[in-house]
């Protein structure tokens, strides 16, 4: 069966077929199944997160402000589907 999971990396959406099981350890119930990265994704994942910190890291004061201000009303937004 296709999966139509899918992880964020690099300021782009990749489907992914792994996943996890999270299991209630009362009645073996499935209470959630995530989305799994591959240790091949993971190491993607790292080394963007990487540059992005470099990138952010060299730009102006107010241009990183802007930025996180930017990050904080978009959660604000959503606060109700986190």
């Amino acid at each position: 069966m296709p999966s139509t999971r899918k992880i964020f990396i690099d300021g782009e959406w990749r489907a992914t077929a792994d996943r996890a099981v999270v299991r209630n350890p009362y009645d073996g119930s499935v209470v959630a199944e995530l989305h799994q990265a591959t240790a091949a994704e993971l190491d993607e994942a790292v080394a963007a997160a990487a540059r992005a910190f470099e990138r952010a890291r060299k730009m102006p004061s107010f241009e990183r402000e802007a930025m996180l201000l930017g990050i904080a009303s978009g959660i604000e937004a959503r606060r109700e589907e986190f």
